[in-house]
């Protein structure tokens, strides 16, 4: 082997070692590829569920705003009402059961008249009795007043 032949090989040796260092090289940075790929199709994957979500919340929210906003909106029907101003009903029915005949049509009413002195809520029994205006004992005078 002549001095040129060595020199020869060693370089081919020498490009060989190289070229596996590069091929060495080249694979583990397309595997390294490979895994940050697959991470960011992951993350993009999660990021476009997440999405989804907030925007399937976001609807389900305007879909029951709108809902409340219709329903302040829509008249509820009202209530039977019990008593009115009136009285109405009472009447009515008053009126409806006299008609029937189950109750007697009320007479006529005296006015409620207040006399100064007189206490209207006290029993007749309690009340003090009148003073007698003629003559008590028959003598011509009014002895009491």
């Amino acid at each position: 082997m002549s001095l040129a032949d060595i020199d020869r090989a060693a370089t081919q040796r020498r490009i060989q070692e190289i070229a596996d260092t590069a091929r060495k090289s080249f694979e583990a940075h397309a595997q390294r590829s490979a895994q940050l790929d697959a991470a960011a199709r992951e993350a993009v994957a999660k990021e476009d569920a997440d999405v989804e979500a907030v925007k399937a919340r976001n609807a389900e929210r305007e879909a029951r705003k709108a809902e409340q906003a219709r329903g302040a909106t829509r008249q509820q029907p009202r209530k039977p009402a019990t008593l009115s101003l009136g009285a109405d009903e009472f009447k009515l029915d008053r009126q409806a059961r006299q008609a029937a005949g189950e109750l007697p049509s009320p007479g006529p009413r005296e006015p409620a008249t207040r006399k100064p002195g007189l206490r209207q809520d006290e029993p007749a029994a309690n009340r003090k009795k009148p003073r007698p205006g003629g003559d008590d004992d028959m003598s011509g005078r009014t002895w009491l007043r």
